[in-house]
């Protein structure tokens, strides 16, 4: 309960926080104390440690397509996970030492800009280019990303697109985020028909590949599985916590940034046989 969020995106510690919050100073410190190992407790696998695809997939067996999804999802999440090494933004940070956190966010901020002054692009107006172009800033992201081995959401998620082109091509690929979540993460083989901003429309073989947080599943299970990301700090002149929190449909949606197939034109997926 404590990483779940209300219809208006509040956790409960922040109607501790809250200067709404009547409590005696003594008394909201000692709750905010015992709320927050269990708002930024790291539910997730090691960052590095590589997905068992077997077990994720196995389930599916039976559901050829969908299952061949989860497969590609698997690999290339695993291929990310053995290039990137660390991340600021994941919950395992929170252990940290404040110099560790200080050095890997300046190692990012150092890699956006190298990425920047490269491309003269951010992920922010990545759409606003010409599709070529944004062909040559995905690969030129990509070999920063893997010679820096660090990265966010934003990394593991370019990062494991353009490891998709190489093992499917022809598998419809997309980044999307979450709305008021701060958090992307890549789409395989959405039905385009489908209302892309409603992720229970995408078809039953849709599936989620979010490497940052090392879980792939079917897209319909969203809800259950779906993180959101935010920083906080809880206690004036305190730490600064990486919070993970669950998924709320009433509150966080889903929103596209790019299609890989309606931008680079690739040609249609063939059928899959198993």
């Amino acid at each position: 309960m404590a990483k779940t969020c209300d219809n208006n995106g509040t956790l409960p510690i922040d109607l501790i926080v809250s200067n709404s919050c009547t409590f005696p100073d003594n008394l909201k410190n000692e709750l905010i104390r015992i709320l927050i190992p269990y708002t930024i407790r790291n539910q997730f696998i090691p960052l590095q440690q590589l997905l068992d695809a077997d077990m994720i997939c196995t389930p599916y067996i039976n559901q050829s397509r969908l299952h061949q999804n989860l497969m590609y999802a698997c690999a290339a999440v695993n291929k990310v996970r053995s290039i990137i090494k660390d991340s600021k933004t994941h919950p395992a940070s929170n252990s940290y030492s404040i110099d560790r956190k200080f050095d890997l966010m300046i190692k990012t901020d150092v890699l956006r800009m190298c990425m920047y002054d490269a491309n003269q692009c951010t992920f922010d107006n990545y759409m606003q280019q010409p599709v070529e172009m944004r062909k040559l800033i995905l690969e030129s992201n990509a070999r920063l990303i893997e010679y820096a081995e660090i990265g966010n959401c934003s990394e593991y998620s370019f990062l494991c697109l353009h490891i998709m082109l190489d093992l499917e091509p022809n598998l419809n690929a997309e980044i999307f985020e979450v709305v008021d979540g701060d958090h992307i993460v890549l789409v395989l083989d959405r039905n385009q028909e489908s209302n892309e901003n409603d992720y229970t429309t995408w078809g039953n073989d849709a599936v989620v590949c979010d490497a940052w947080s090392g879980k792939v599943y079917p897209a319909y299970q969203i809800n259950e599985n779906m993180n959101v990301f935010s920083s906080r700090v809880f206690i004036q002149d305190d730490d600064r916590y990486d919070v993970v929190t669950n998924f709320n449909k009433h509150y966080h949606t889903m929103k596209p940034l790019f299609s890989l197939a309606k931008d680079f034109h690739l040609t249609p997926r063939r059928t899959i046989t198993h």
